[in-house]
């Protein structure tokens, strides 16, 4: 399935001057000029060349533009005006088939004659050349949901109330402060959607480990409540053959966090991603740390560890330029983190260098995707408006 990420408008303009040069059947020579208006915020679709080139001559009537872009590009929404001398010549939607789009190359073919000696100006309106969409290993990237609010201090939570093939969402505690294993509720937690955007809060102030989460695809096959799973499993991903790009991006804003004890209290909101090997006895589980909040000891920092079960990596992600914890958009290299967490050290449960191999497999796939904020004695939020894995 593909989403509508990194769709951001551009705004160009053409003018073509066509001169008479010789009898009034010699062809015109084109000279073309172009004034280019990005919008001030996104990544938008930037025009390397143009054909016919500036100065370009023996050029025909008939002769269509070619519009080369940094990037695939797709049609949006708008027309693409030719007016000359200020007086609307043609308009043509950028869905017409006058209007060609092939990967990075747009091709304007006016069915208005060029005429000899007149000068033209060819506007494509914001909005109608765009980003074109990236293939996504997970479904509904950007959140595009039903509307939905669940909230509440209920019992365990793990469905997905906009369909089986949507996001799942999953709330309860996994752990108390004894270390054991519990299936019991969050004091609070809330999931709504709307604009495209998911919210999601989790509270815990009773010395239980617990989280809230979106999530696709299954690593474990079970949940934290024994409830039936009804979200989308996607196809398992390999991660390790071939050398083609795979990037992880993630936008998301905080609200909330908030600790509530002076020296008992965790918060994390991170992005996992669980993996499965045929050739490593143990699965990967890497932790994309987006921000923490801590005061228990005697250490809160990032840790790798081995557990019975599985390698746990962490890591920070790191904002991109001008941006904070809070307001973060992220982009990951799926296949450098990879390598990364082959070569990390993982501690055993004393906080020492894990006795056994270290996690060395050599073929991954991907599993399960989620985002998650994870509490204890603490209360967290965020506003999710996209969590993708972008696949060549």
């Amino acid at each position: 399935m593909y989403a509508a990420i990194r769709a951001y408008a551009i705004t160009c303009l053409l003018a073509a001057v066509i001169g008479l040069t010789g009898s009034t059947h010699a062809s015109p020579t084109i000279k073309i000029a172009i004034a280019q208006n990005n919008p001030s915020t996104g990544d938008a679709p930037i025009i390397e060349r143009i054909s016919p080139a500036d100065g370009a001559d023996n050029i025909a009537p008939t002769t269509a533009f070619t519009v080369e872009f940094d990037r695939p590009v797709a049609p949006g929404n708008g027309d693409i005006i030719i007016t000359s001398n200020g007086i609307e010549v043609e308009r043509i939607a950028v869905t017409s088939p006058q209007v060609q789009i092939d990967g990075e190359t747009v091709t304007i073919d006016p069915a208005t004659l060029l005429a000899y000696g007149a000068s033209y100006t060819v506007t494509i309106d914001e909005g109608a050349i765009m980003s074109a969409p990236i293939p996504t290993w997970n479904i509904i990237p950007d959140f595009a949901l039903l509307n939905s609010d669940t909230s509440g201090e209920s019992t365990c939570l793990a469905n997905a109330p906009w369909g089986a093939g949507a996001w799942g969402i999953e709330a309860g505690s996994f752990q108390d402060s004894s270390g054991r294993a519990t299936d019991r509720r969050l004091d609070a937690f809330r999931f709504t959607t709307d604009q495209n955007v998911g919210y999601l809060y989790a509270r815990d102030a009773q010395s239980r480990w617990g989280l809230a989460r979106y999530v696709q695809g299954t690593a474990w096959g079970g949940s934290l409540c024994g409830s039936p799973i009804t979200w989308n499993w996607p196809a398992p991903l390999d991660v390790t053959s071939g050398d083609a790009p795979i990037t992880l991006n993630v936008q998301h804003s905080i609200d909330t966090r908030t600790l509530l004890t002076d020296d008992n209290s965790w918060l994390m909101f991170a992005v996992n991603m669980w993996f499965n090997s045929e050739d490593a006895p143990k699965r990967l589980v890497v932790d994309i740390v987006l921000s923490q909040e801590c005061n228990l000891s005697p250490d809160c920092g990032i840790r790798n560890f081995e557990s019975d079960d599985a390698f746990h990596y962490m890591t920070r992600v790191i904002p991109q330029e001008n941006a904070s914890e809070e307001n973060v958009t992220a982009t990951v290299d799926v296949r450098q983190l990879i390598q990364d967490a082959r070569n990390a050290t993982y501690l055993d449960e004393t906080n020492r260098p894990a006795s056994g191999p270290m996690f060395n497999a050599q073929t991954l796939t991907l599993q399960q995707l989620e985002y998650v904020i994870e509490v204890y004695n603490a209360e967290g939020a965020a506003a999710v408006s996209y969590l993708g894995v972008e696949v060549p």
